[in-house]
């Protein structure tokens, strides 16, 4: 049987309040269930130890996520779907199996000042446009820091990655977006990887220790790397790999592996 410790359905201008959800254990449950119902506020809500996720919000635009912690649950932290103008501020997700918080055909949605620890990713973001992430920290993630895919217009600002099982930032299909002032510290592949994209610009980022690439474009075009600063890399400082328009200028590279700057295939 499914279980739900608070579920809300066809409400408007709702609001859930300094709450405790834990231990359900039926197949599926979820601490907060959100459904068609705008203007939903999760303020101070803690749900831990539940076999599904711990916050699931769909179909509910402008809805707020405030000072919310989800941890130690067999899913996912926090998931929103088809709810446009969400904001996540200042909430808590660790030690969930899937992602911390994942974001999935929810545009202009806001994160700020998140935490995202020992997720198999921190954020995810599939399907979305004119999102943005800022001041948000993704640390000991098992694949990805932060991993976009199939979306446009986003926005990556002052953001960090650390101690990431695979790579820190990944876009891969998203189109005009921007990385800026991003951290990424020991990071076991790519610190920032942008794949099969287009009109992306990487700006004034930070990427030390990396144990393979640093910054690379694959399988992309209209890429722009400016005054990133790149220290401690196995492999390359950048790289460009079948790429197509794309500038680099005014980066600095200290201590790489390999090349401080590679391009292959590129035109």
């Amino acid at each position: 049987s499914n279980g739900t410790g608070i579920h809300i359905e066809d409400g408007i201008n709702n609001a859930i309040y300094n709450s405790v959800i834990t231990g359900m254990n039926t197949s599926n449950s979820k601490g907060v269930v959100v459904e068609i119902s705008p203007g939903t506020i999760i303020s101070a809500v803690e749900v831990s130890n539940v076999s599904g996720s711990g916050f699931s919000l769909s179909g509910s635009d402008n809805s707020t996520f405030n000072s919310n912690t989800a941890y130690n649950n067999t899913e996912s932290g926090f998931i929103v779907s088809d709810s446009n103008n969400t904001l996540f501020d200042s909430n808590v997700a660790y030690n969930n199996a899937n992602y911390g918080f994942d974001v999935e055909s929810s545009n202009y949605t806001n994160l700020t000042l998140n935490l995202a620890n020992n997720n198999s990713i921190g954020y995810y973001l599939e399907e979305n446009l004119f999102s943005t992430f800022s001041s948000n920290n993704a640390s000991a993630s098992i694949i990805h820091g932060f991993y976009a895919i199939n979306s446009s217009n986003l926005s990556f600002d002052s953001n960090g990655v650390y101690n990431s099982g695979n790579n820190g930032f990944v876009v891969f299909n998203t189109n005009y977006s921007n990385l800026t002032n991003n951290f990424a510290n020991n990071t076991t592949s790519y610190s920032f990887l942008v794949s099969f994209s287009q009109h992306v610009n990487l700006t004034q980022n930070n990427v030390t220790f990396s144990q393979f690439y640093a910054m690379s474009g694959e399988h992309s075009s209209n890429l722009t790397f400016l005054s990133n600063y790149v220290s401690n890399t196995n492999v390359d400082g950048i790289s460009l790999y079948v790429t197509s328009d794309s500038a680099i200028e005014n980066n600095t590279i200290i201590s790489s592996g390999y090349n401080g700057v590679d391009i292959q295939s590129a035109g």
